[in-house]
């Protein structure tokens, strides 16, 4: 296994409309397409599924390559969590949401 992408809905009449994913690739297997199959297969499938208006994600600030990919497909940024993650003493990173409506 070289990565995964977890994507959850929350059953509630108001946000079912959406949807949020989580995903990942192994160090040695980045840049090999692995994150942009894998973000075109959740975002066809997606399409797909009845309901279903917009795709979420959180991803970190300093994640740099993570954000290029995700704009790449069409995410944009929609927030920020200021120092949302300590990486480790007076080392932050913020958290930053983005969105793709399908």
């Amino acid at each position: 296994m070289i990565g995964f992408l977890s994507f959850s809905r929350v059953p509630y009449v108001r946000f079912c409309h959406t949807g949020t994913f989580g995903m990942g690739v192994k160090r040695d297997s980045r840049g090999s397409g692995a994150g942009s199959s894998l973000l075109q297969y959740l975002i066809r499938w997606g399409m797909e599924q009845e309901g279903l208006e917009k795709i979420d994600l959180e991803v970190f600030s300093h994640n740099e390559k993570a954000i290029r990919l995700y704009q790449k497909f069409g995410f944009c940024e929609e927030g920020r969590q200021r120092k949302g993650m300590k990486i480790r003493e007076e080392q932050y990173s913020d958290v930053i949401f983005m969105g793709l409506f399908i």
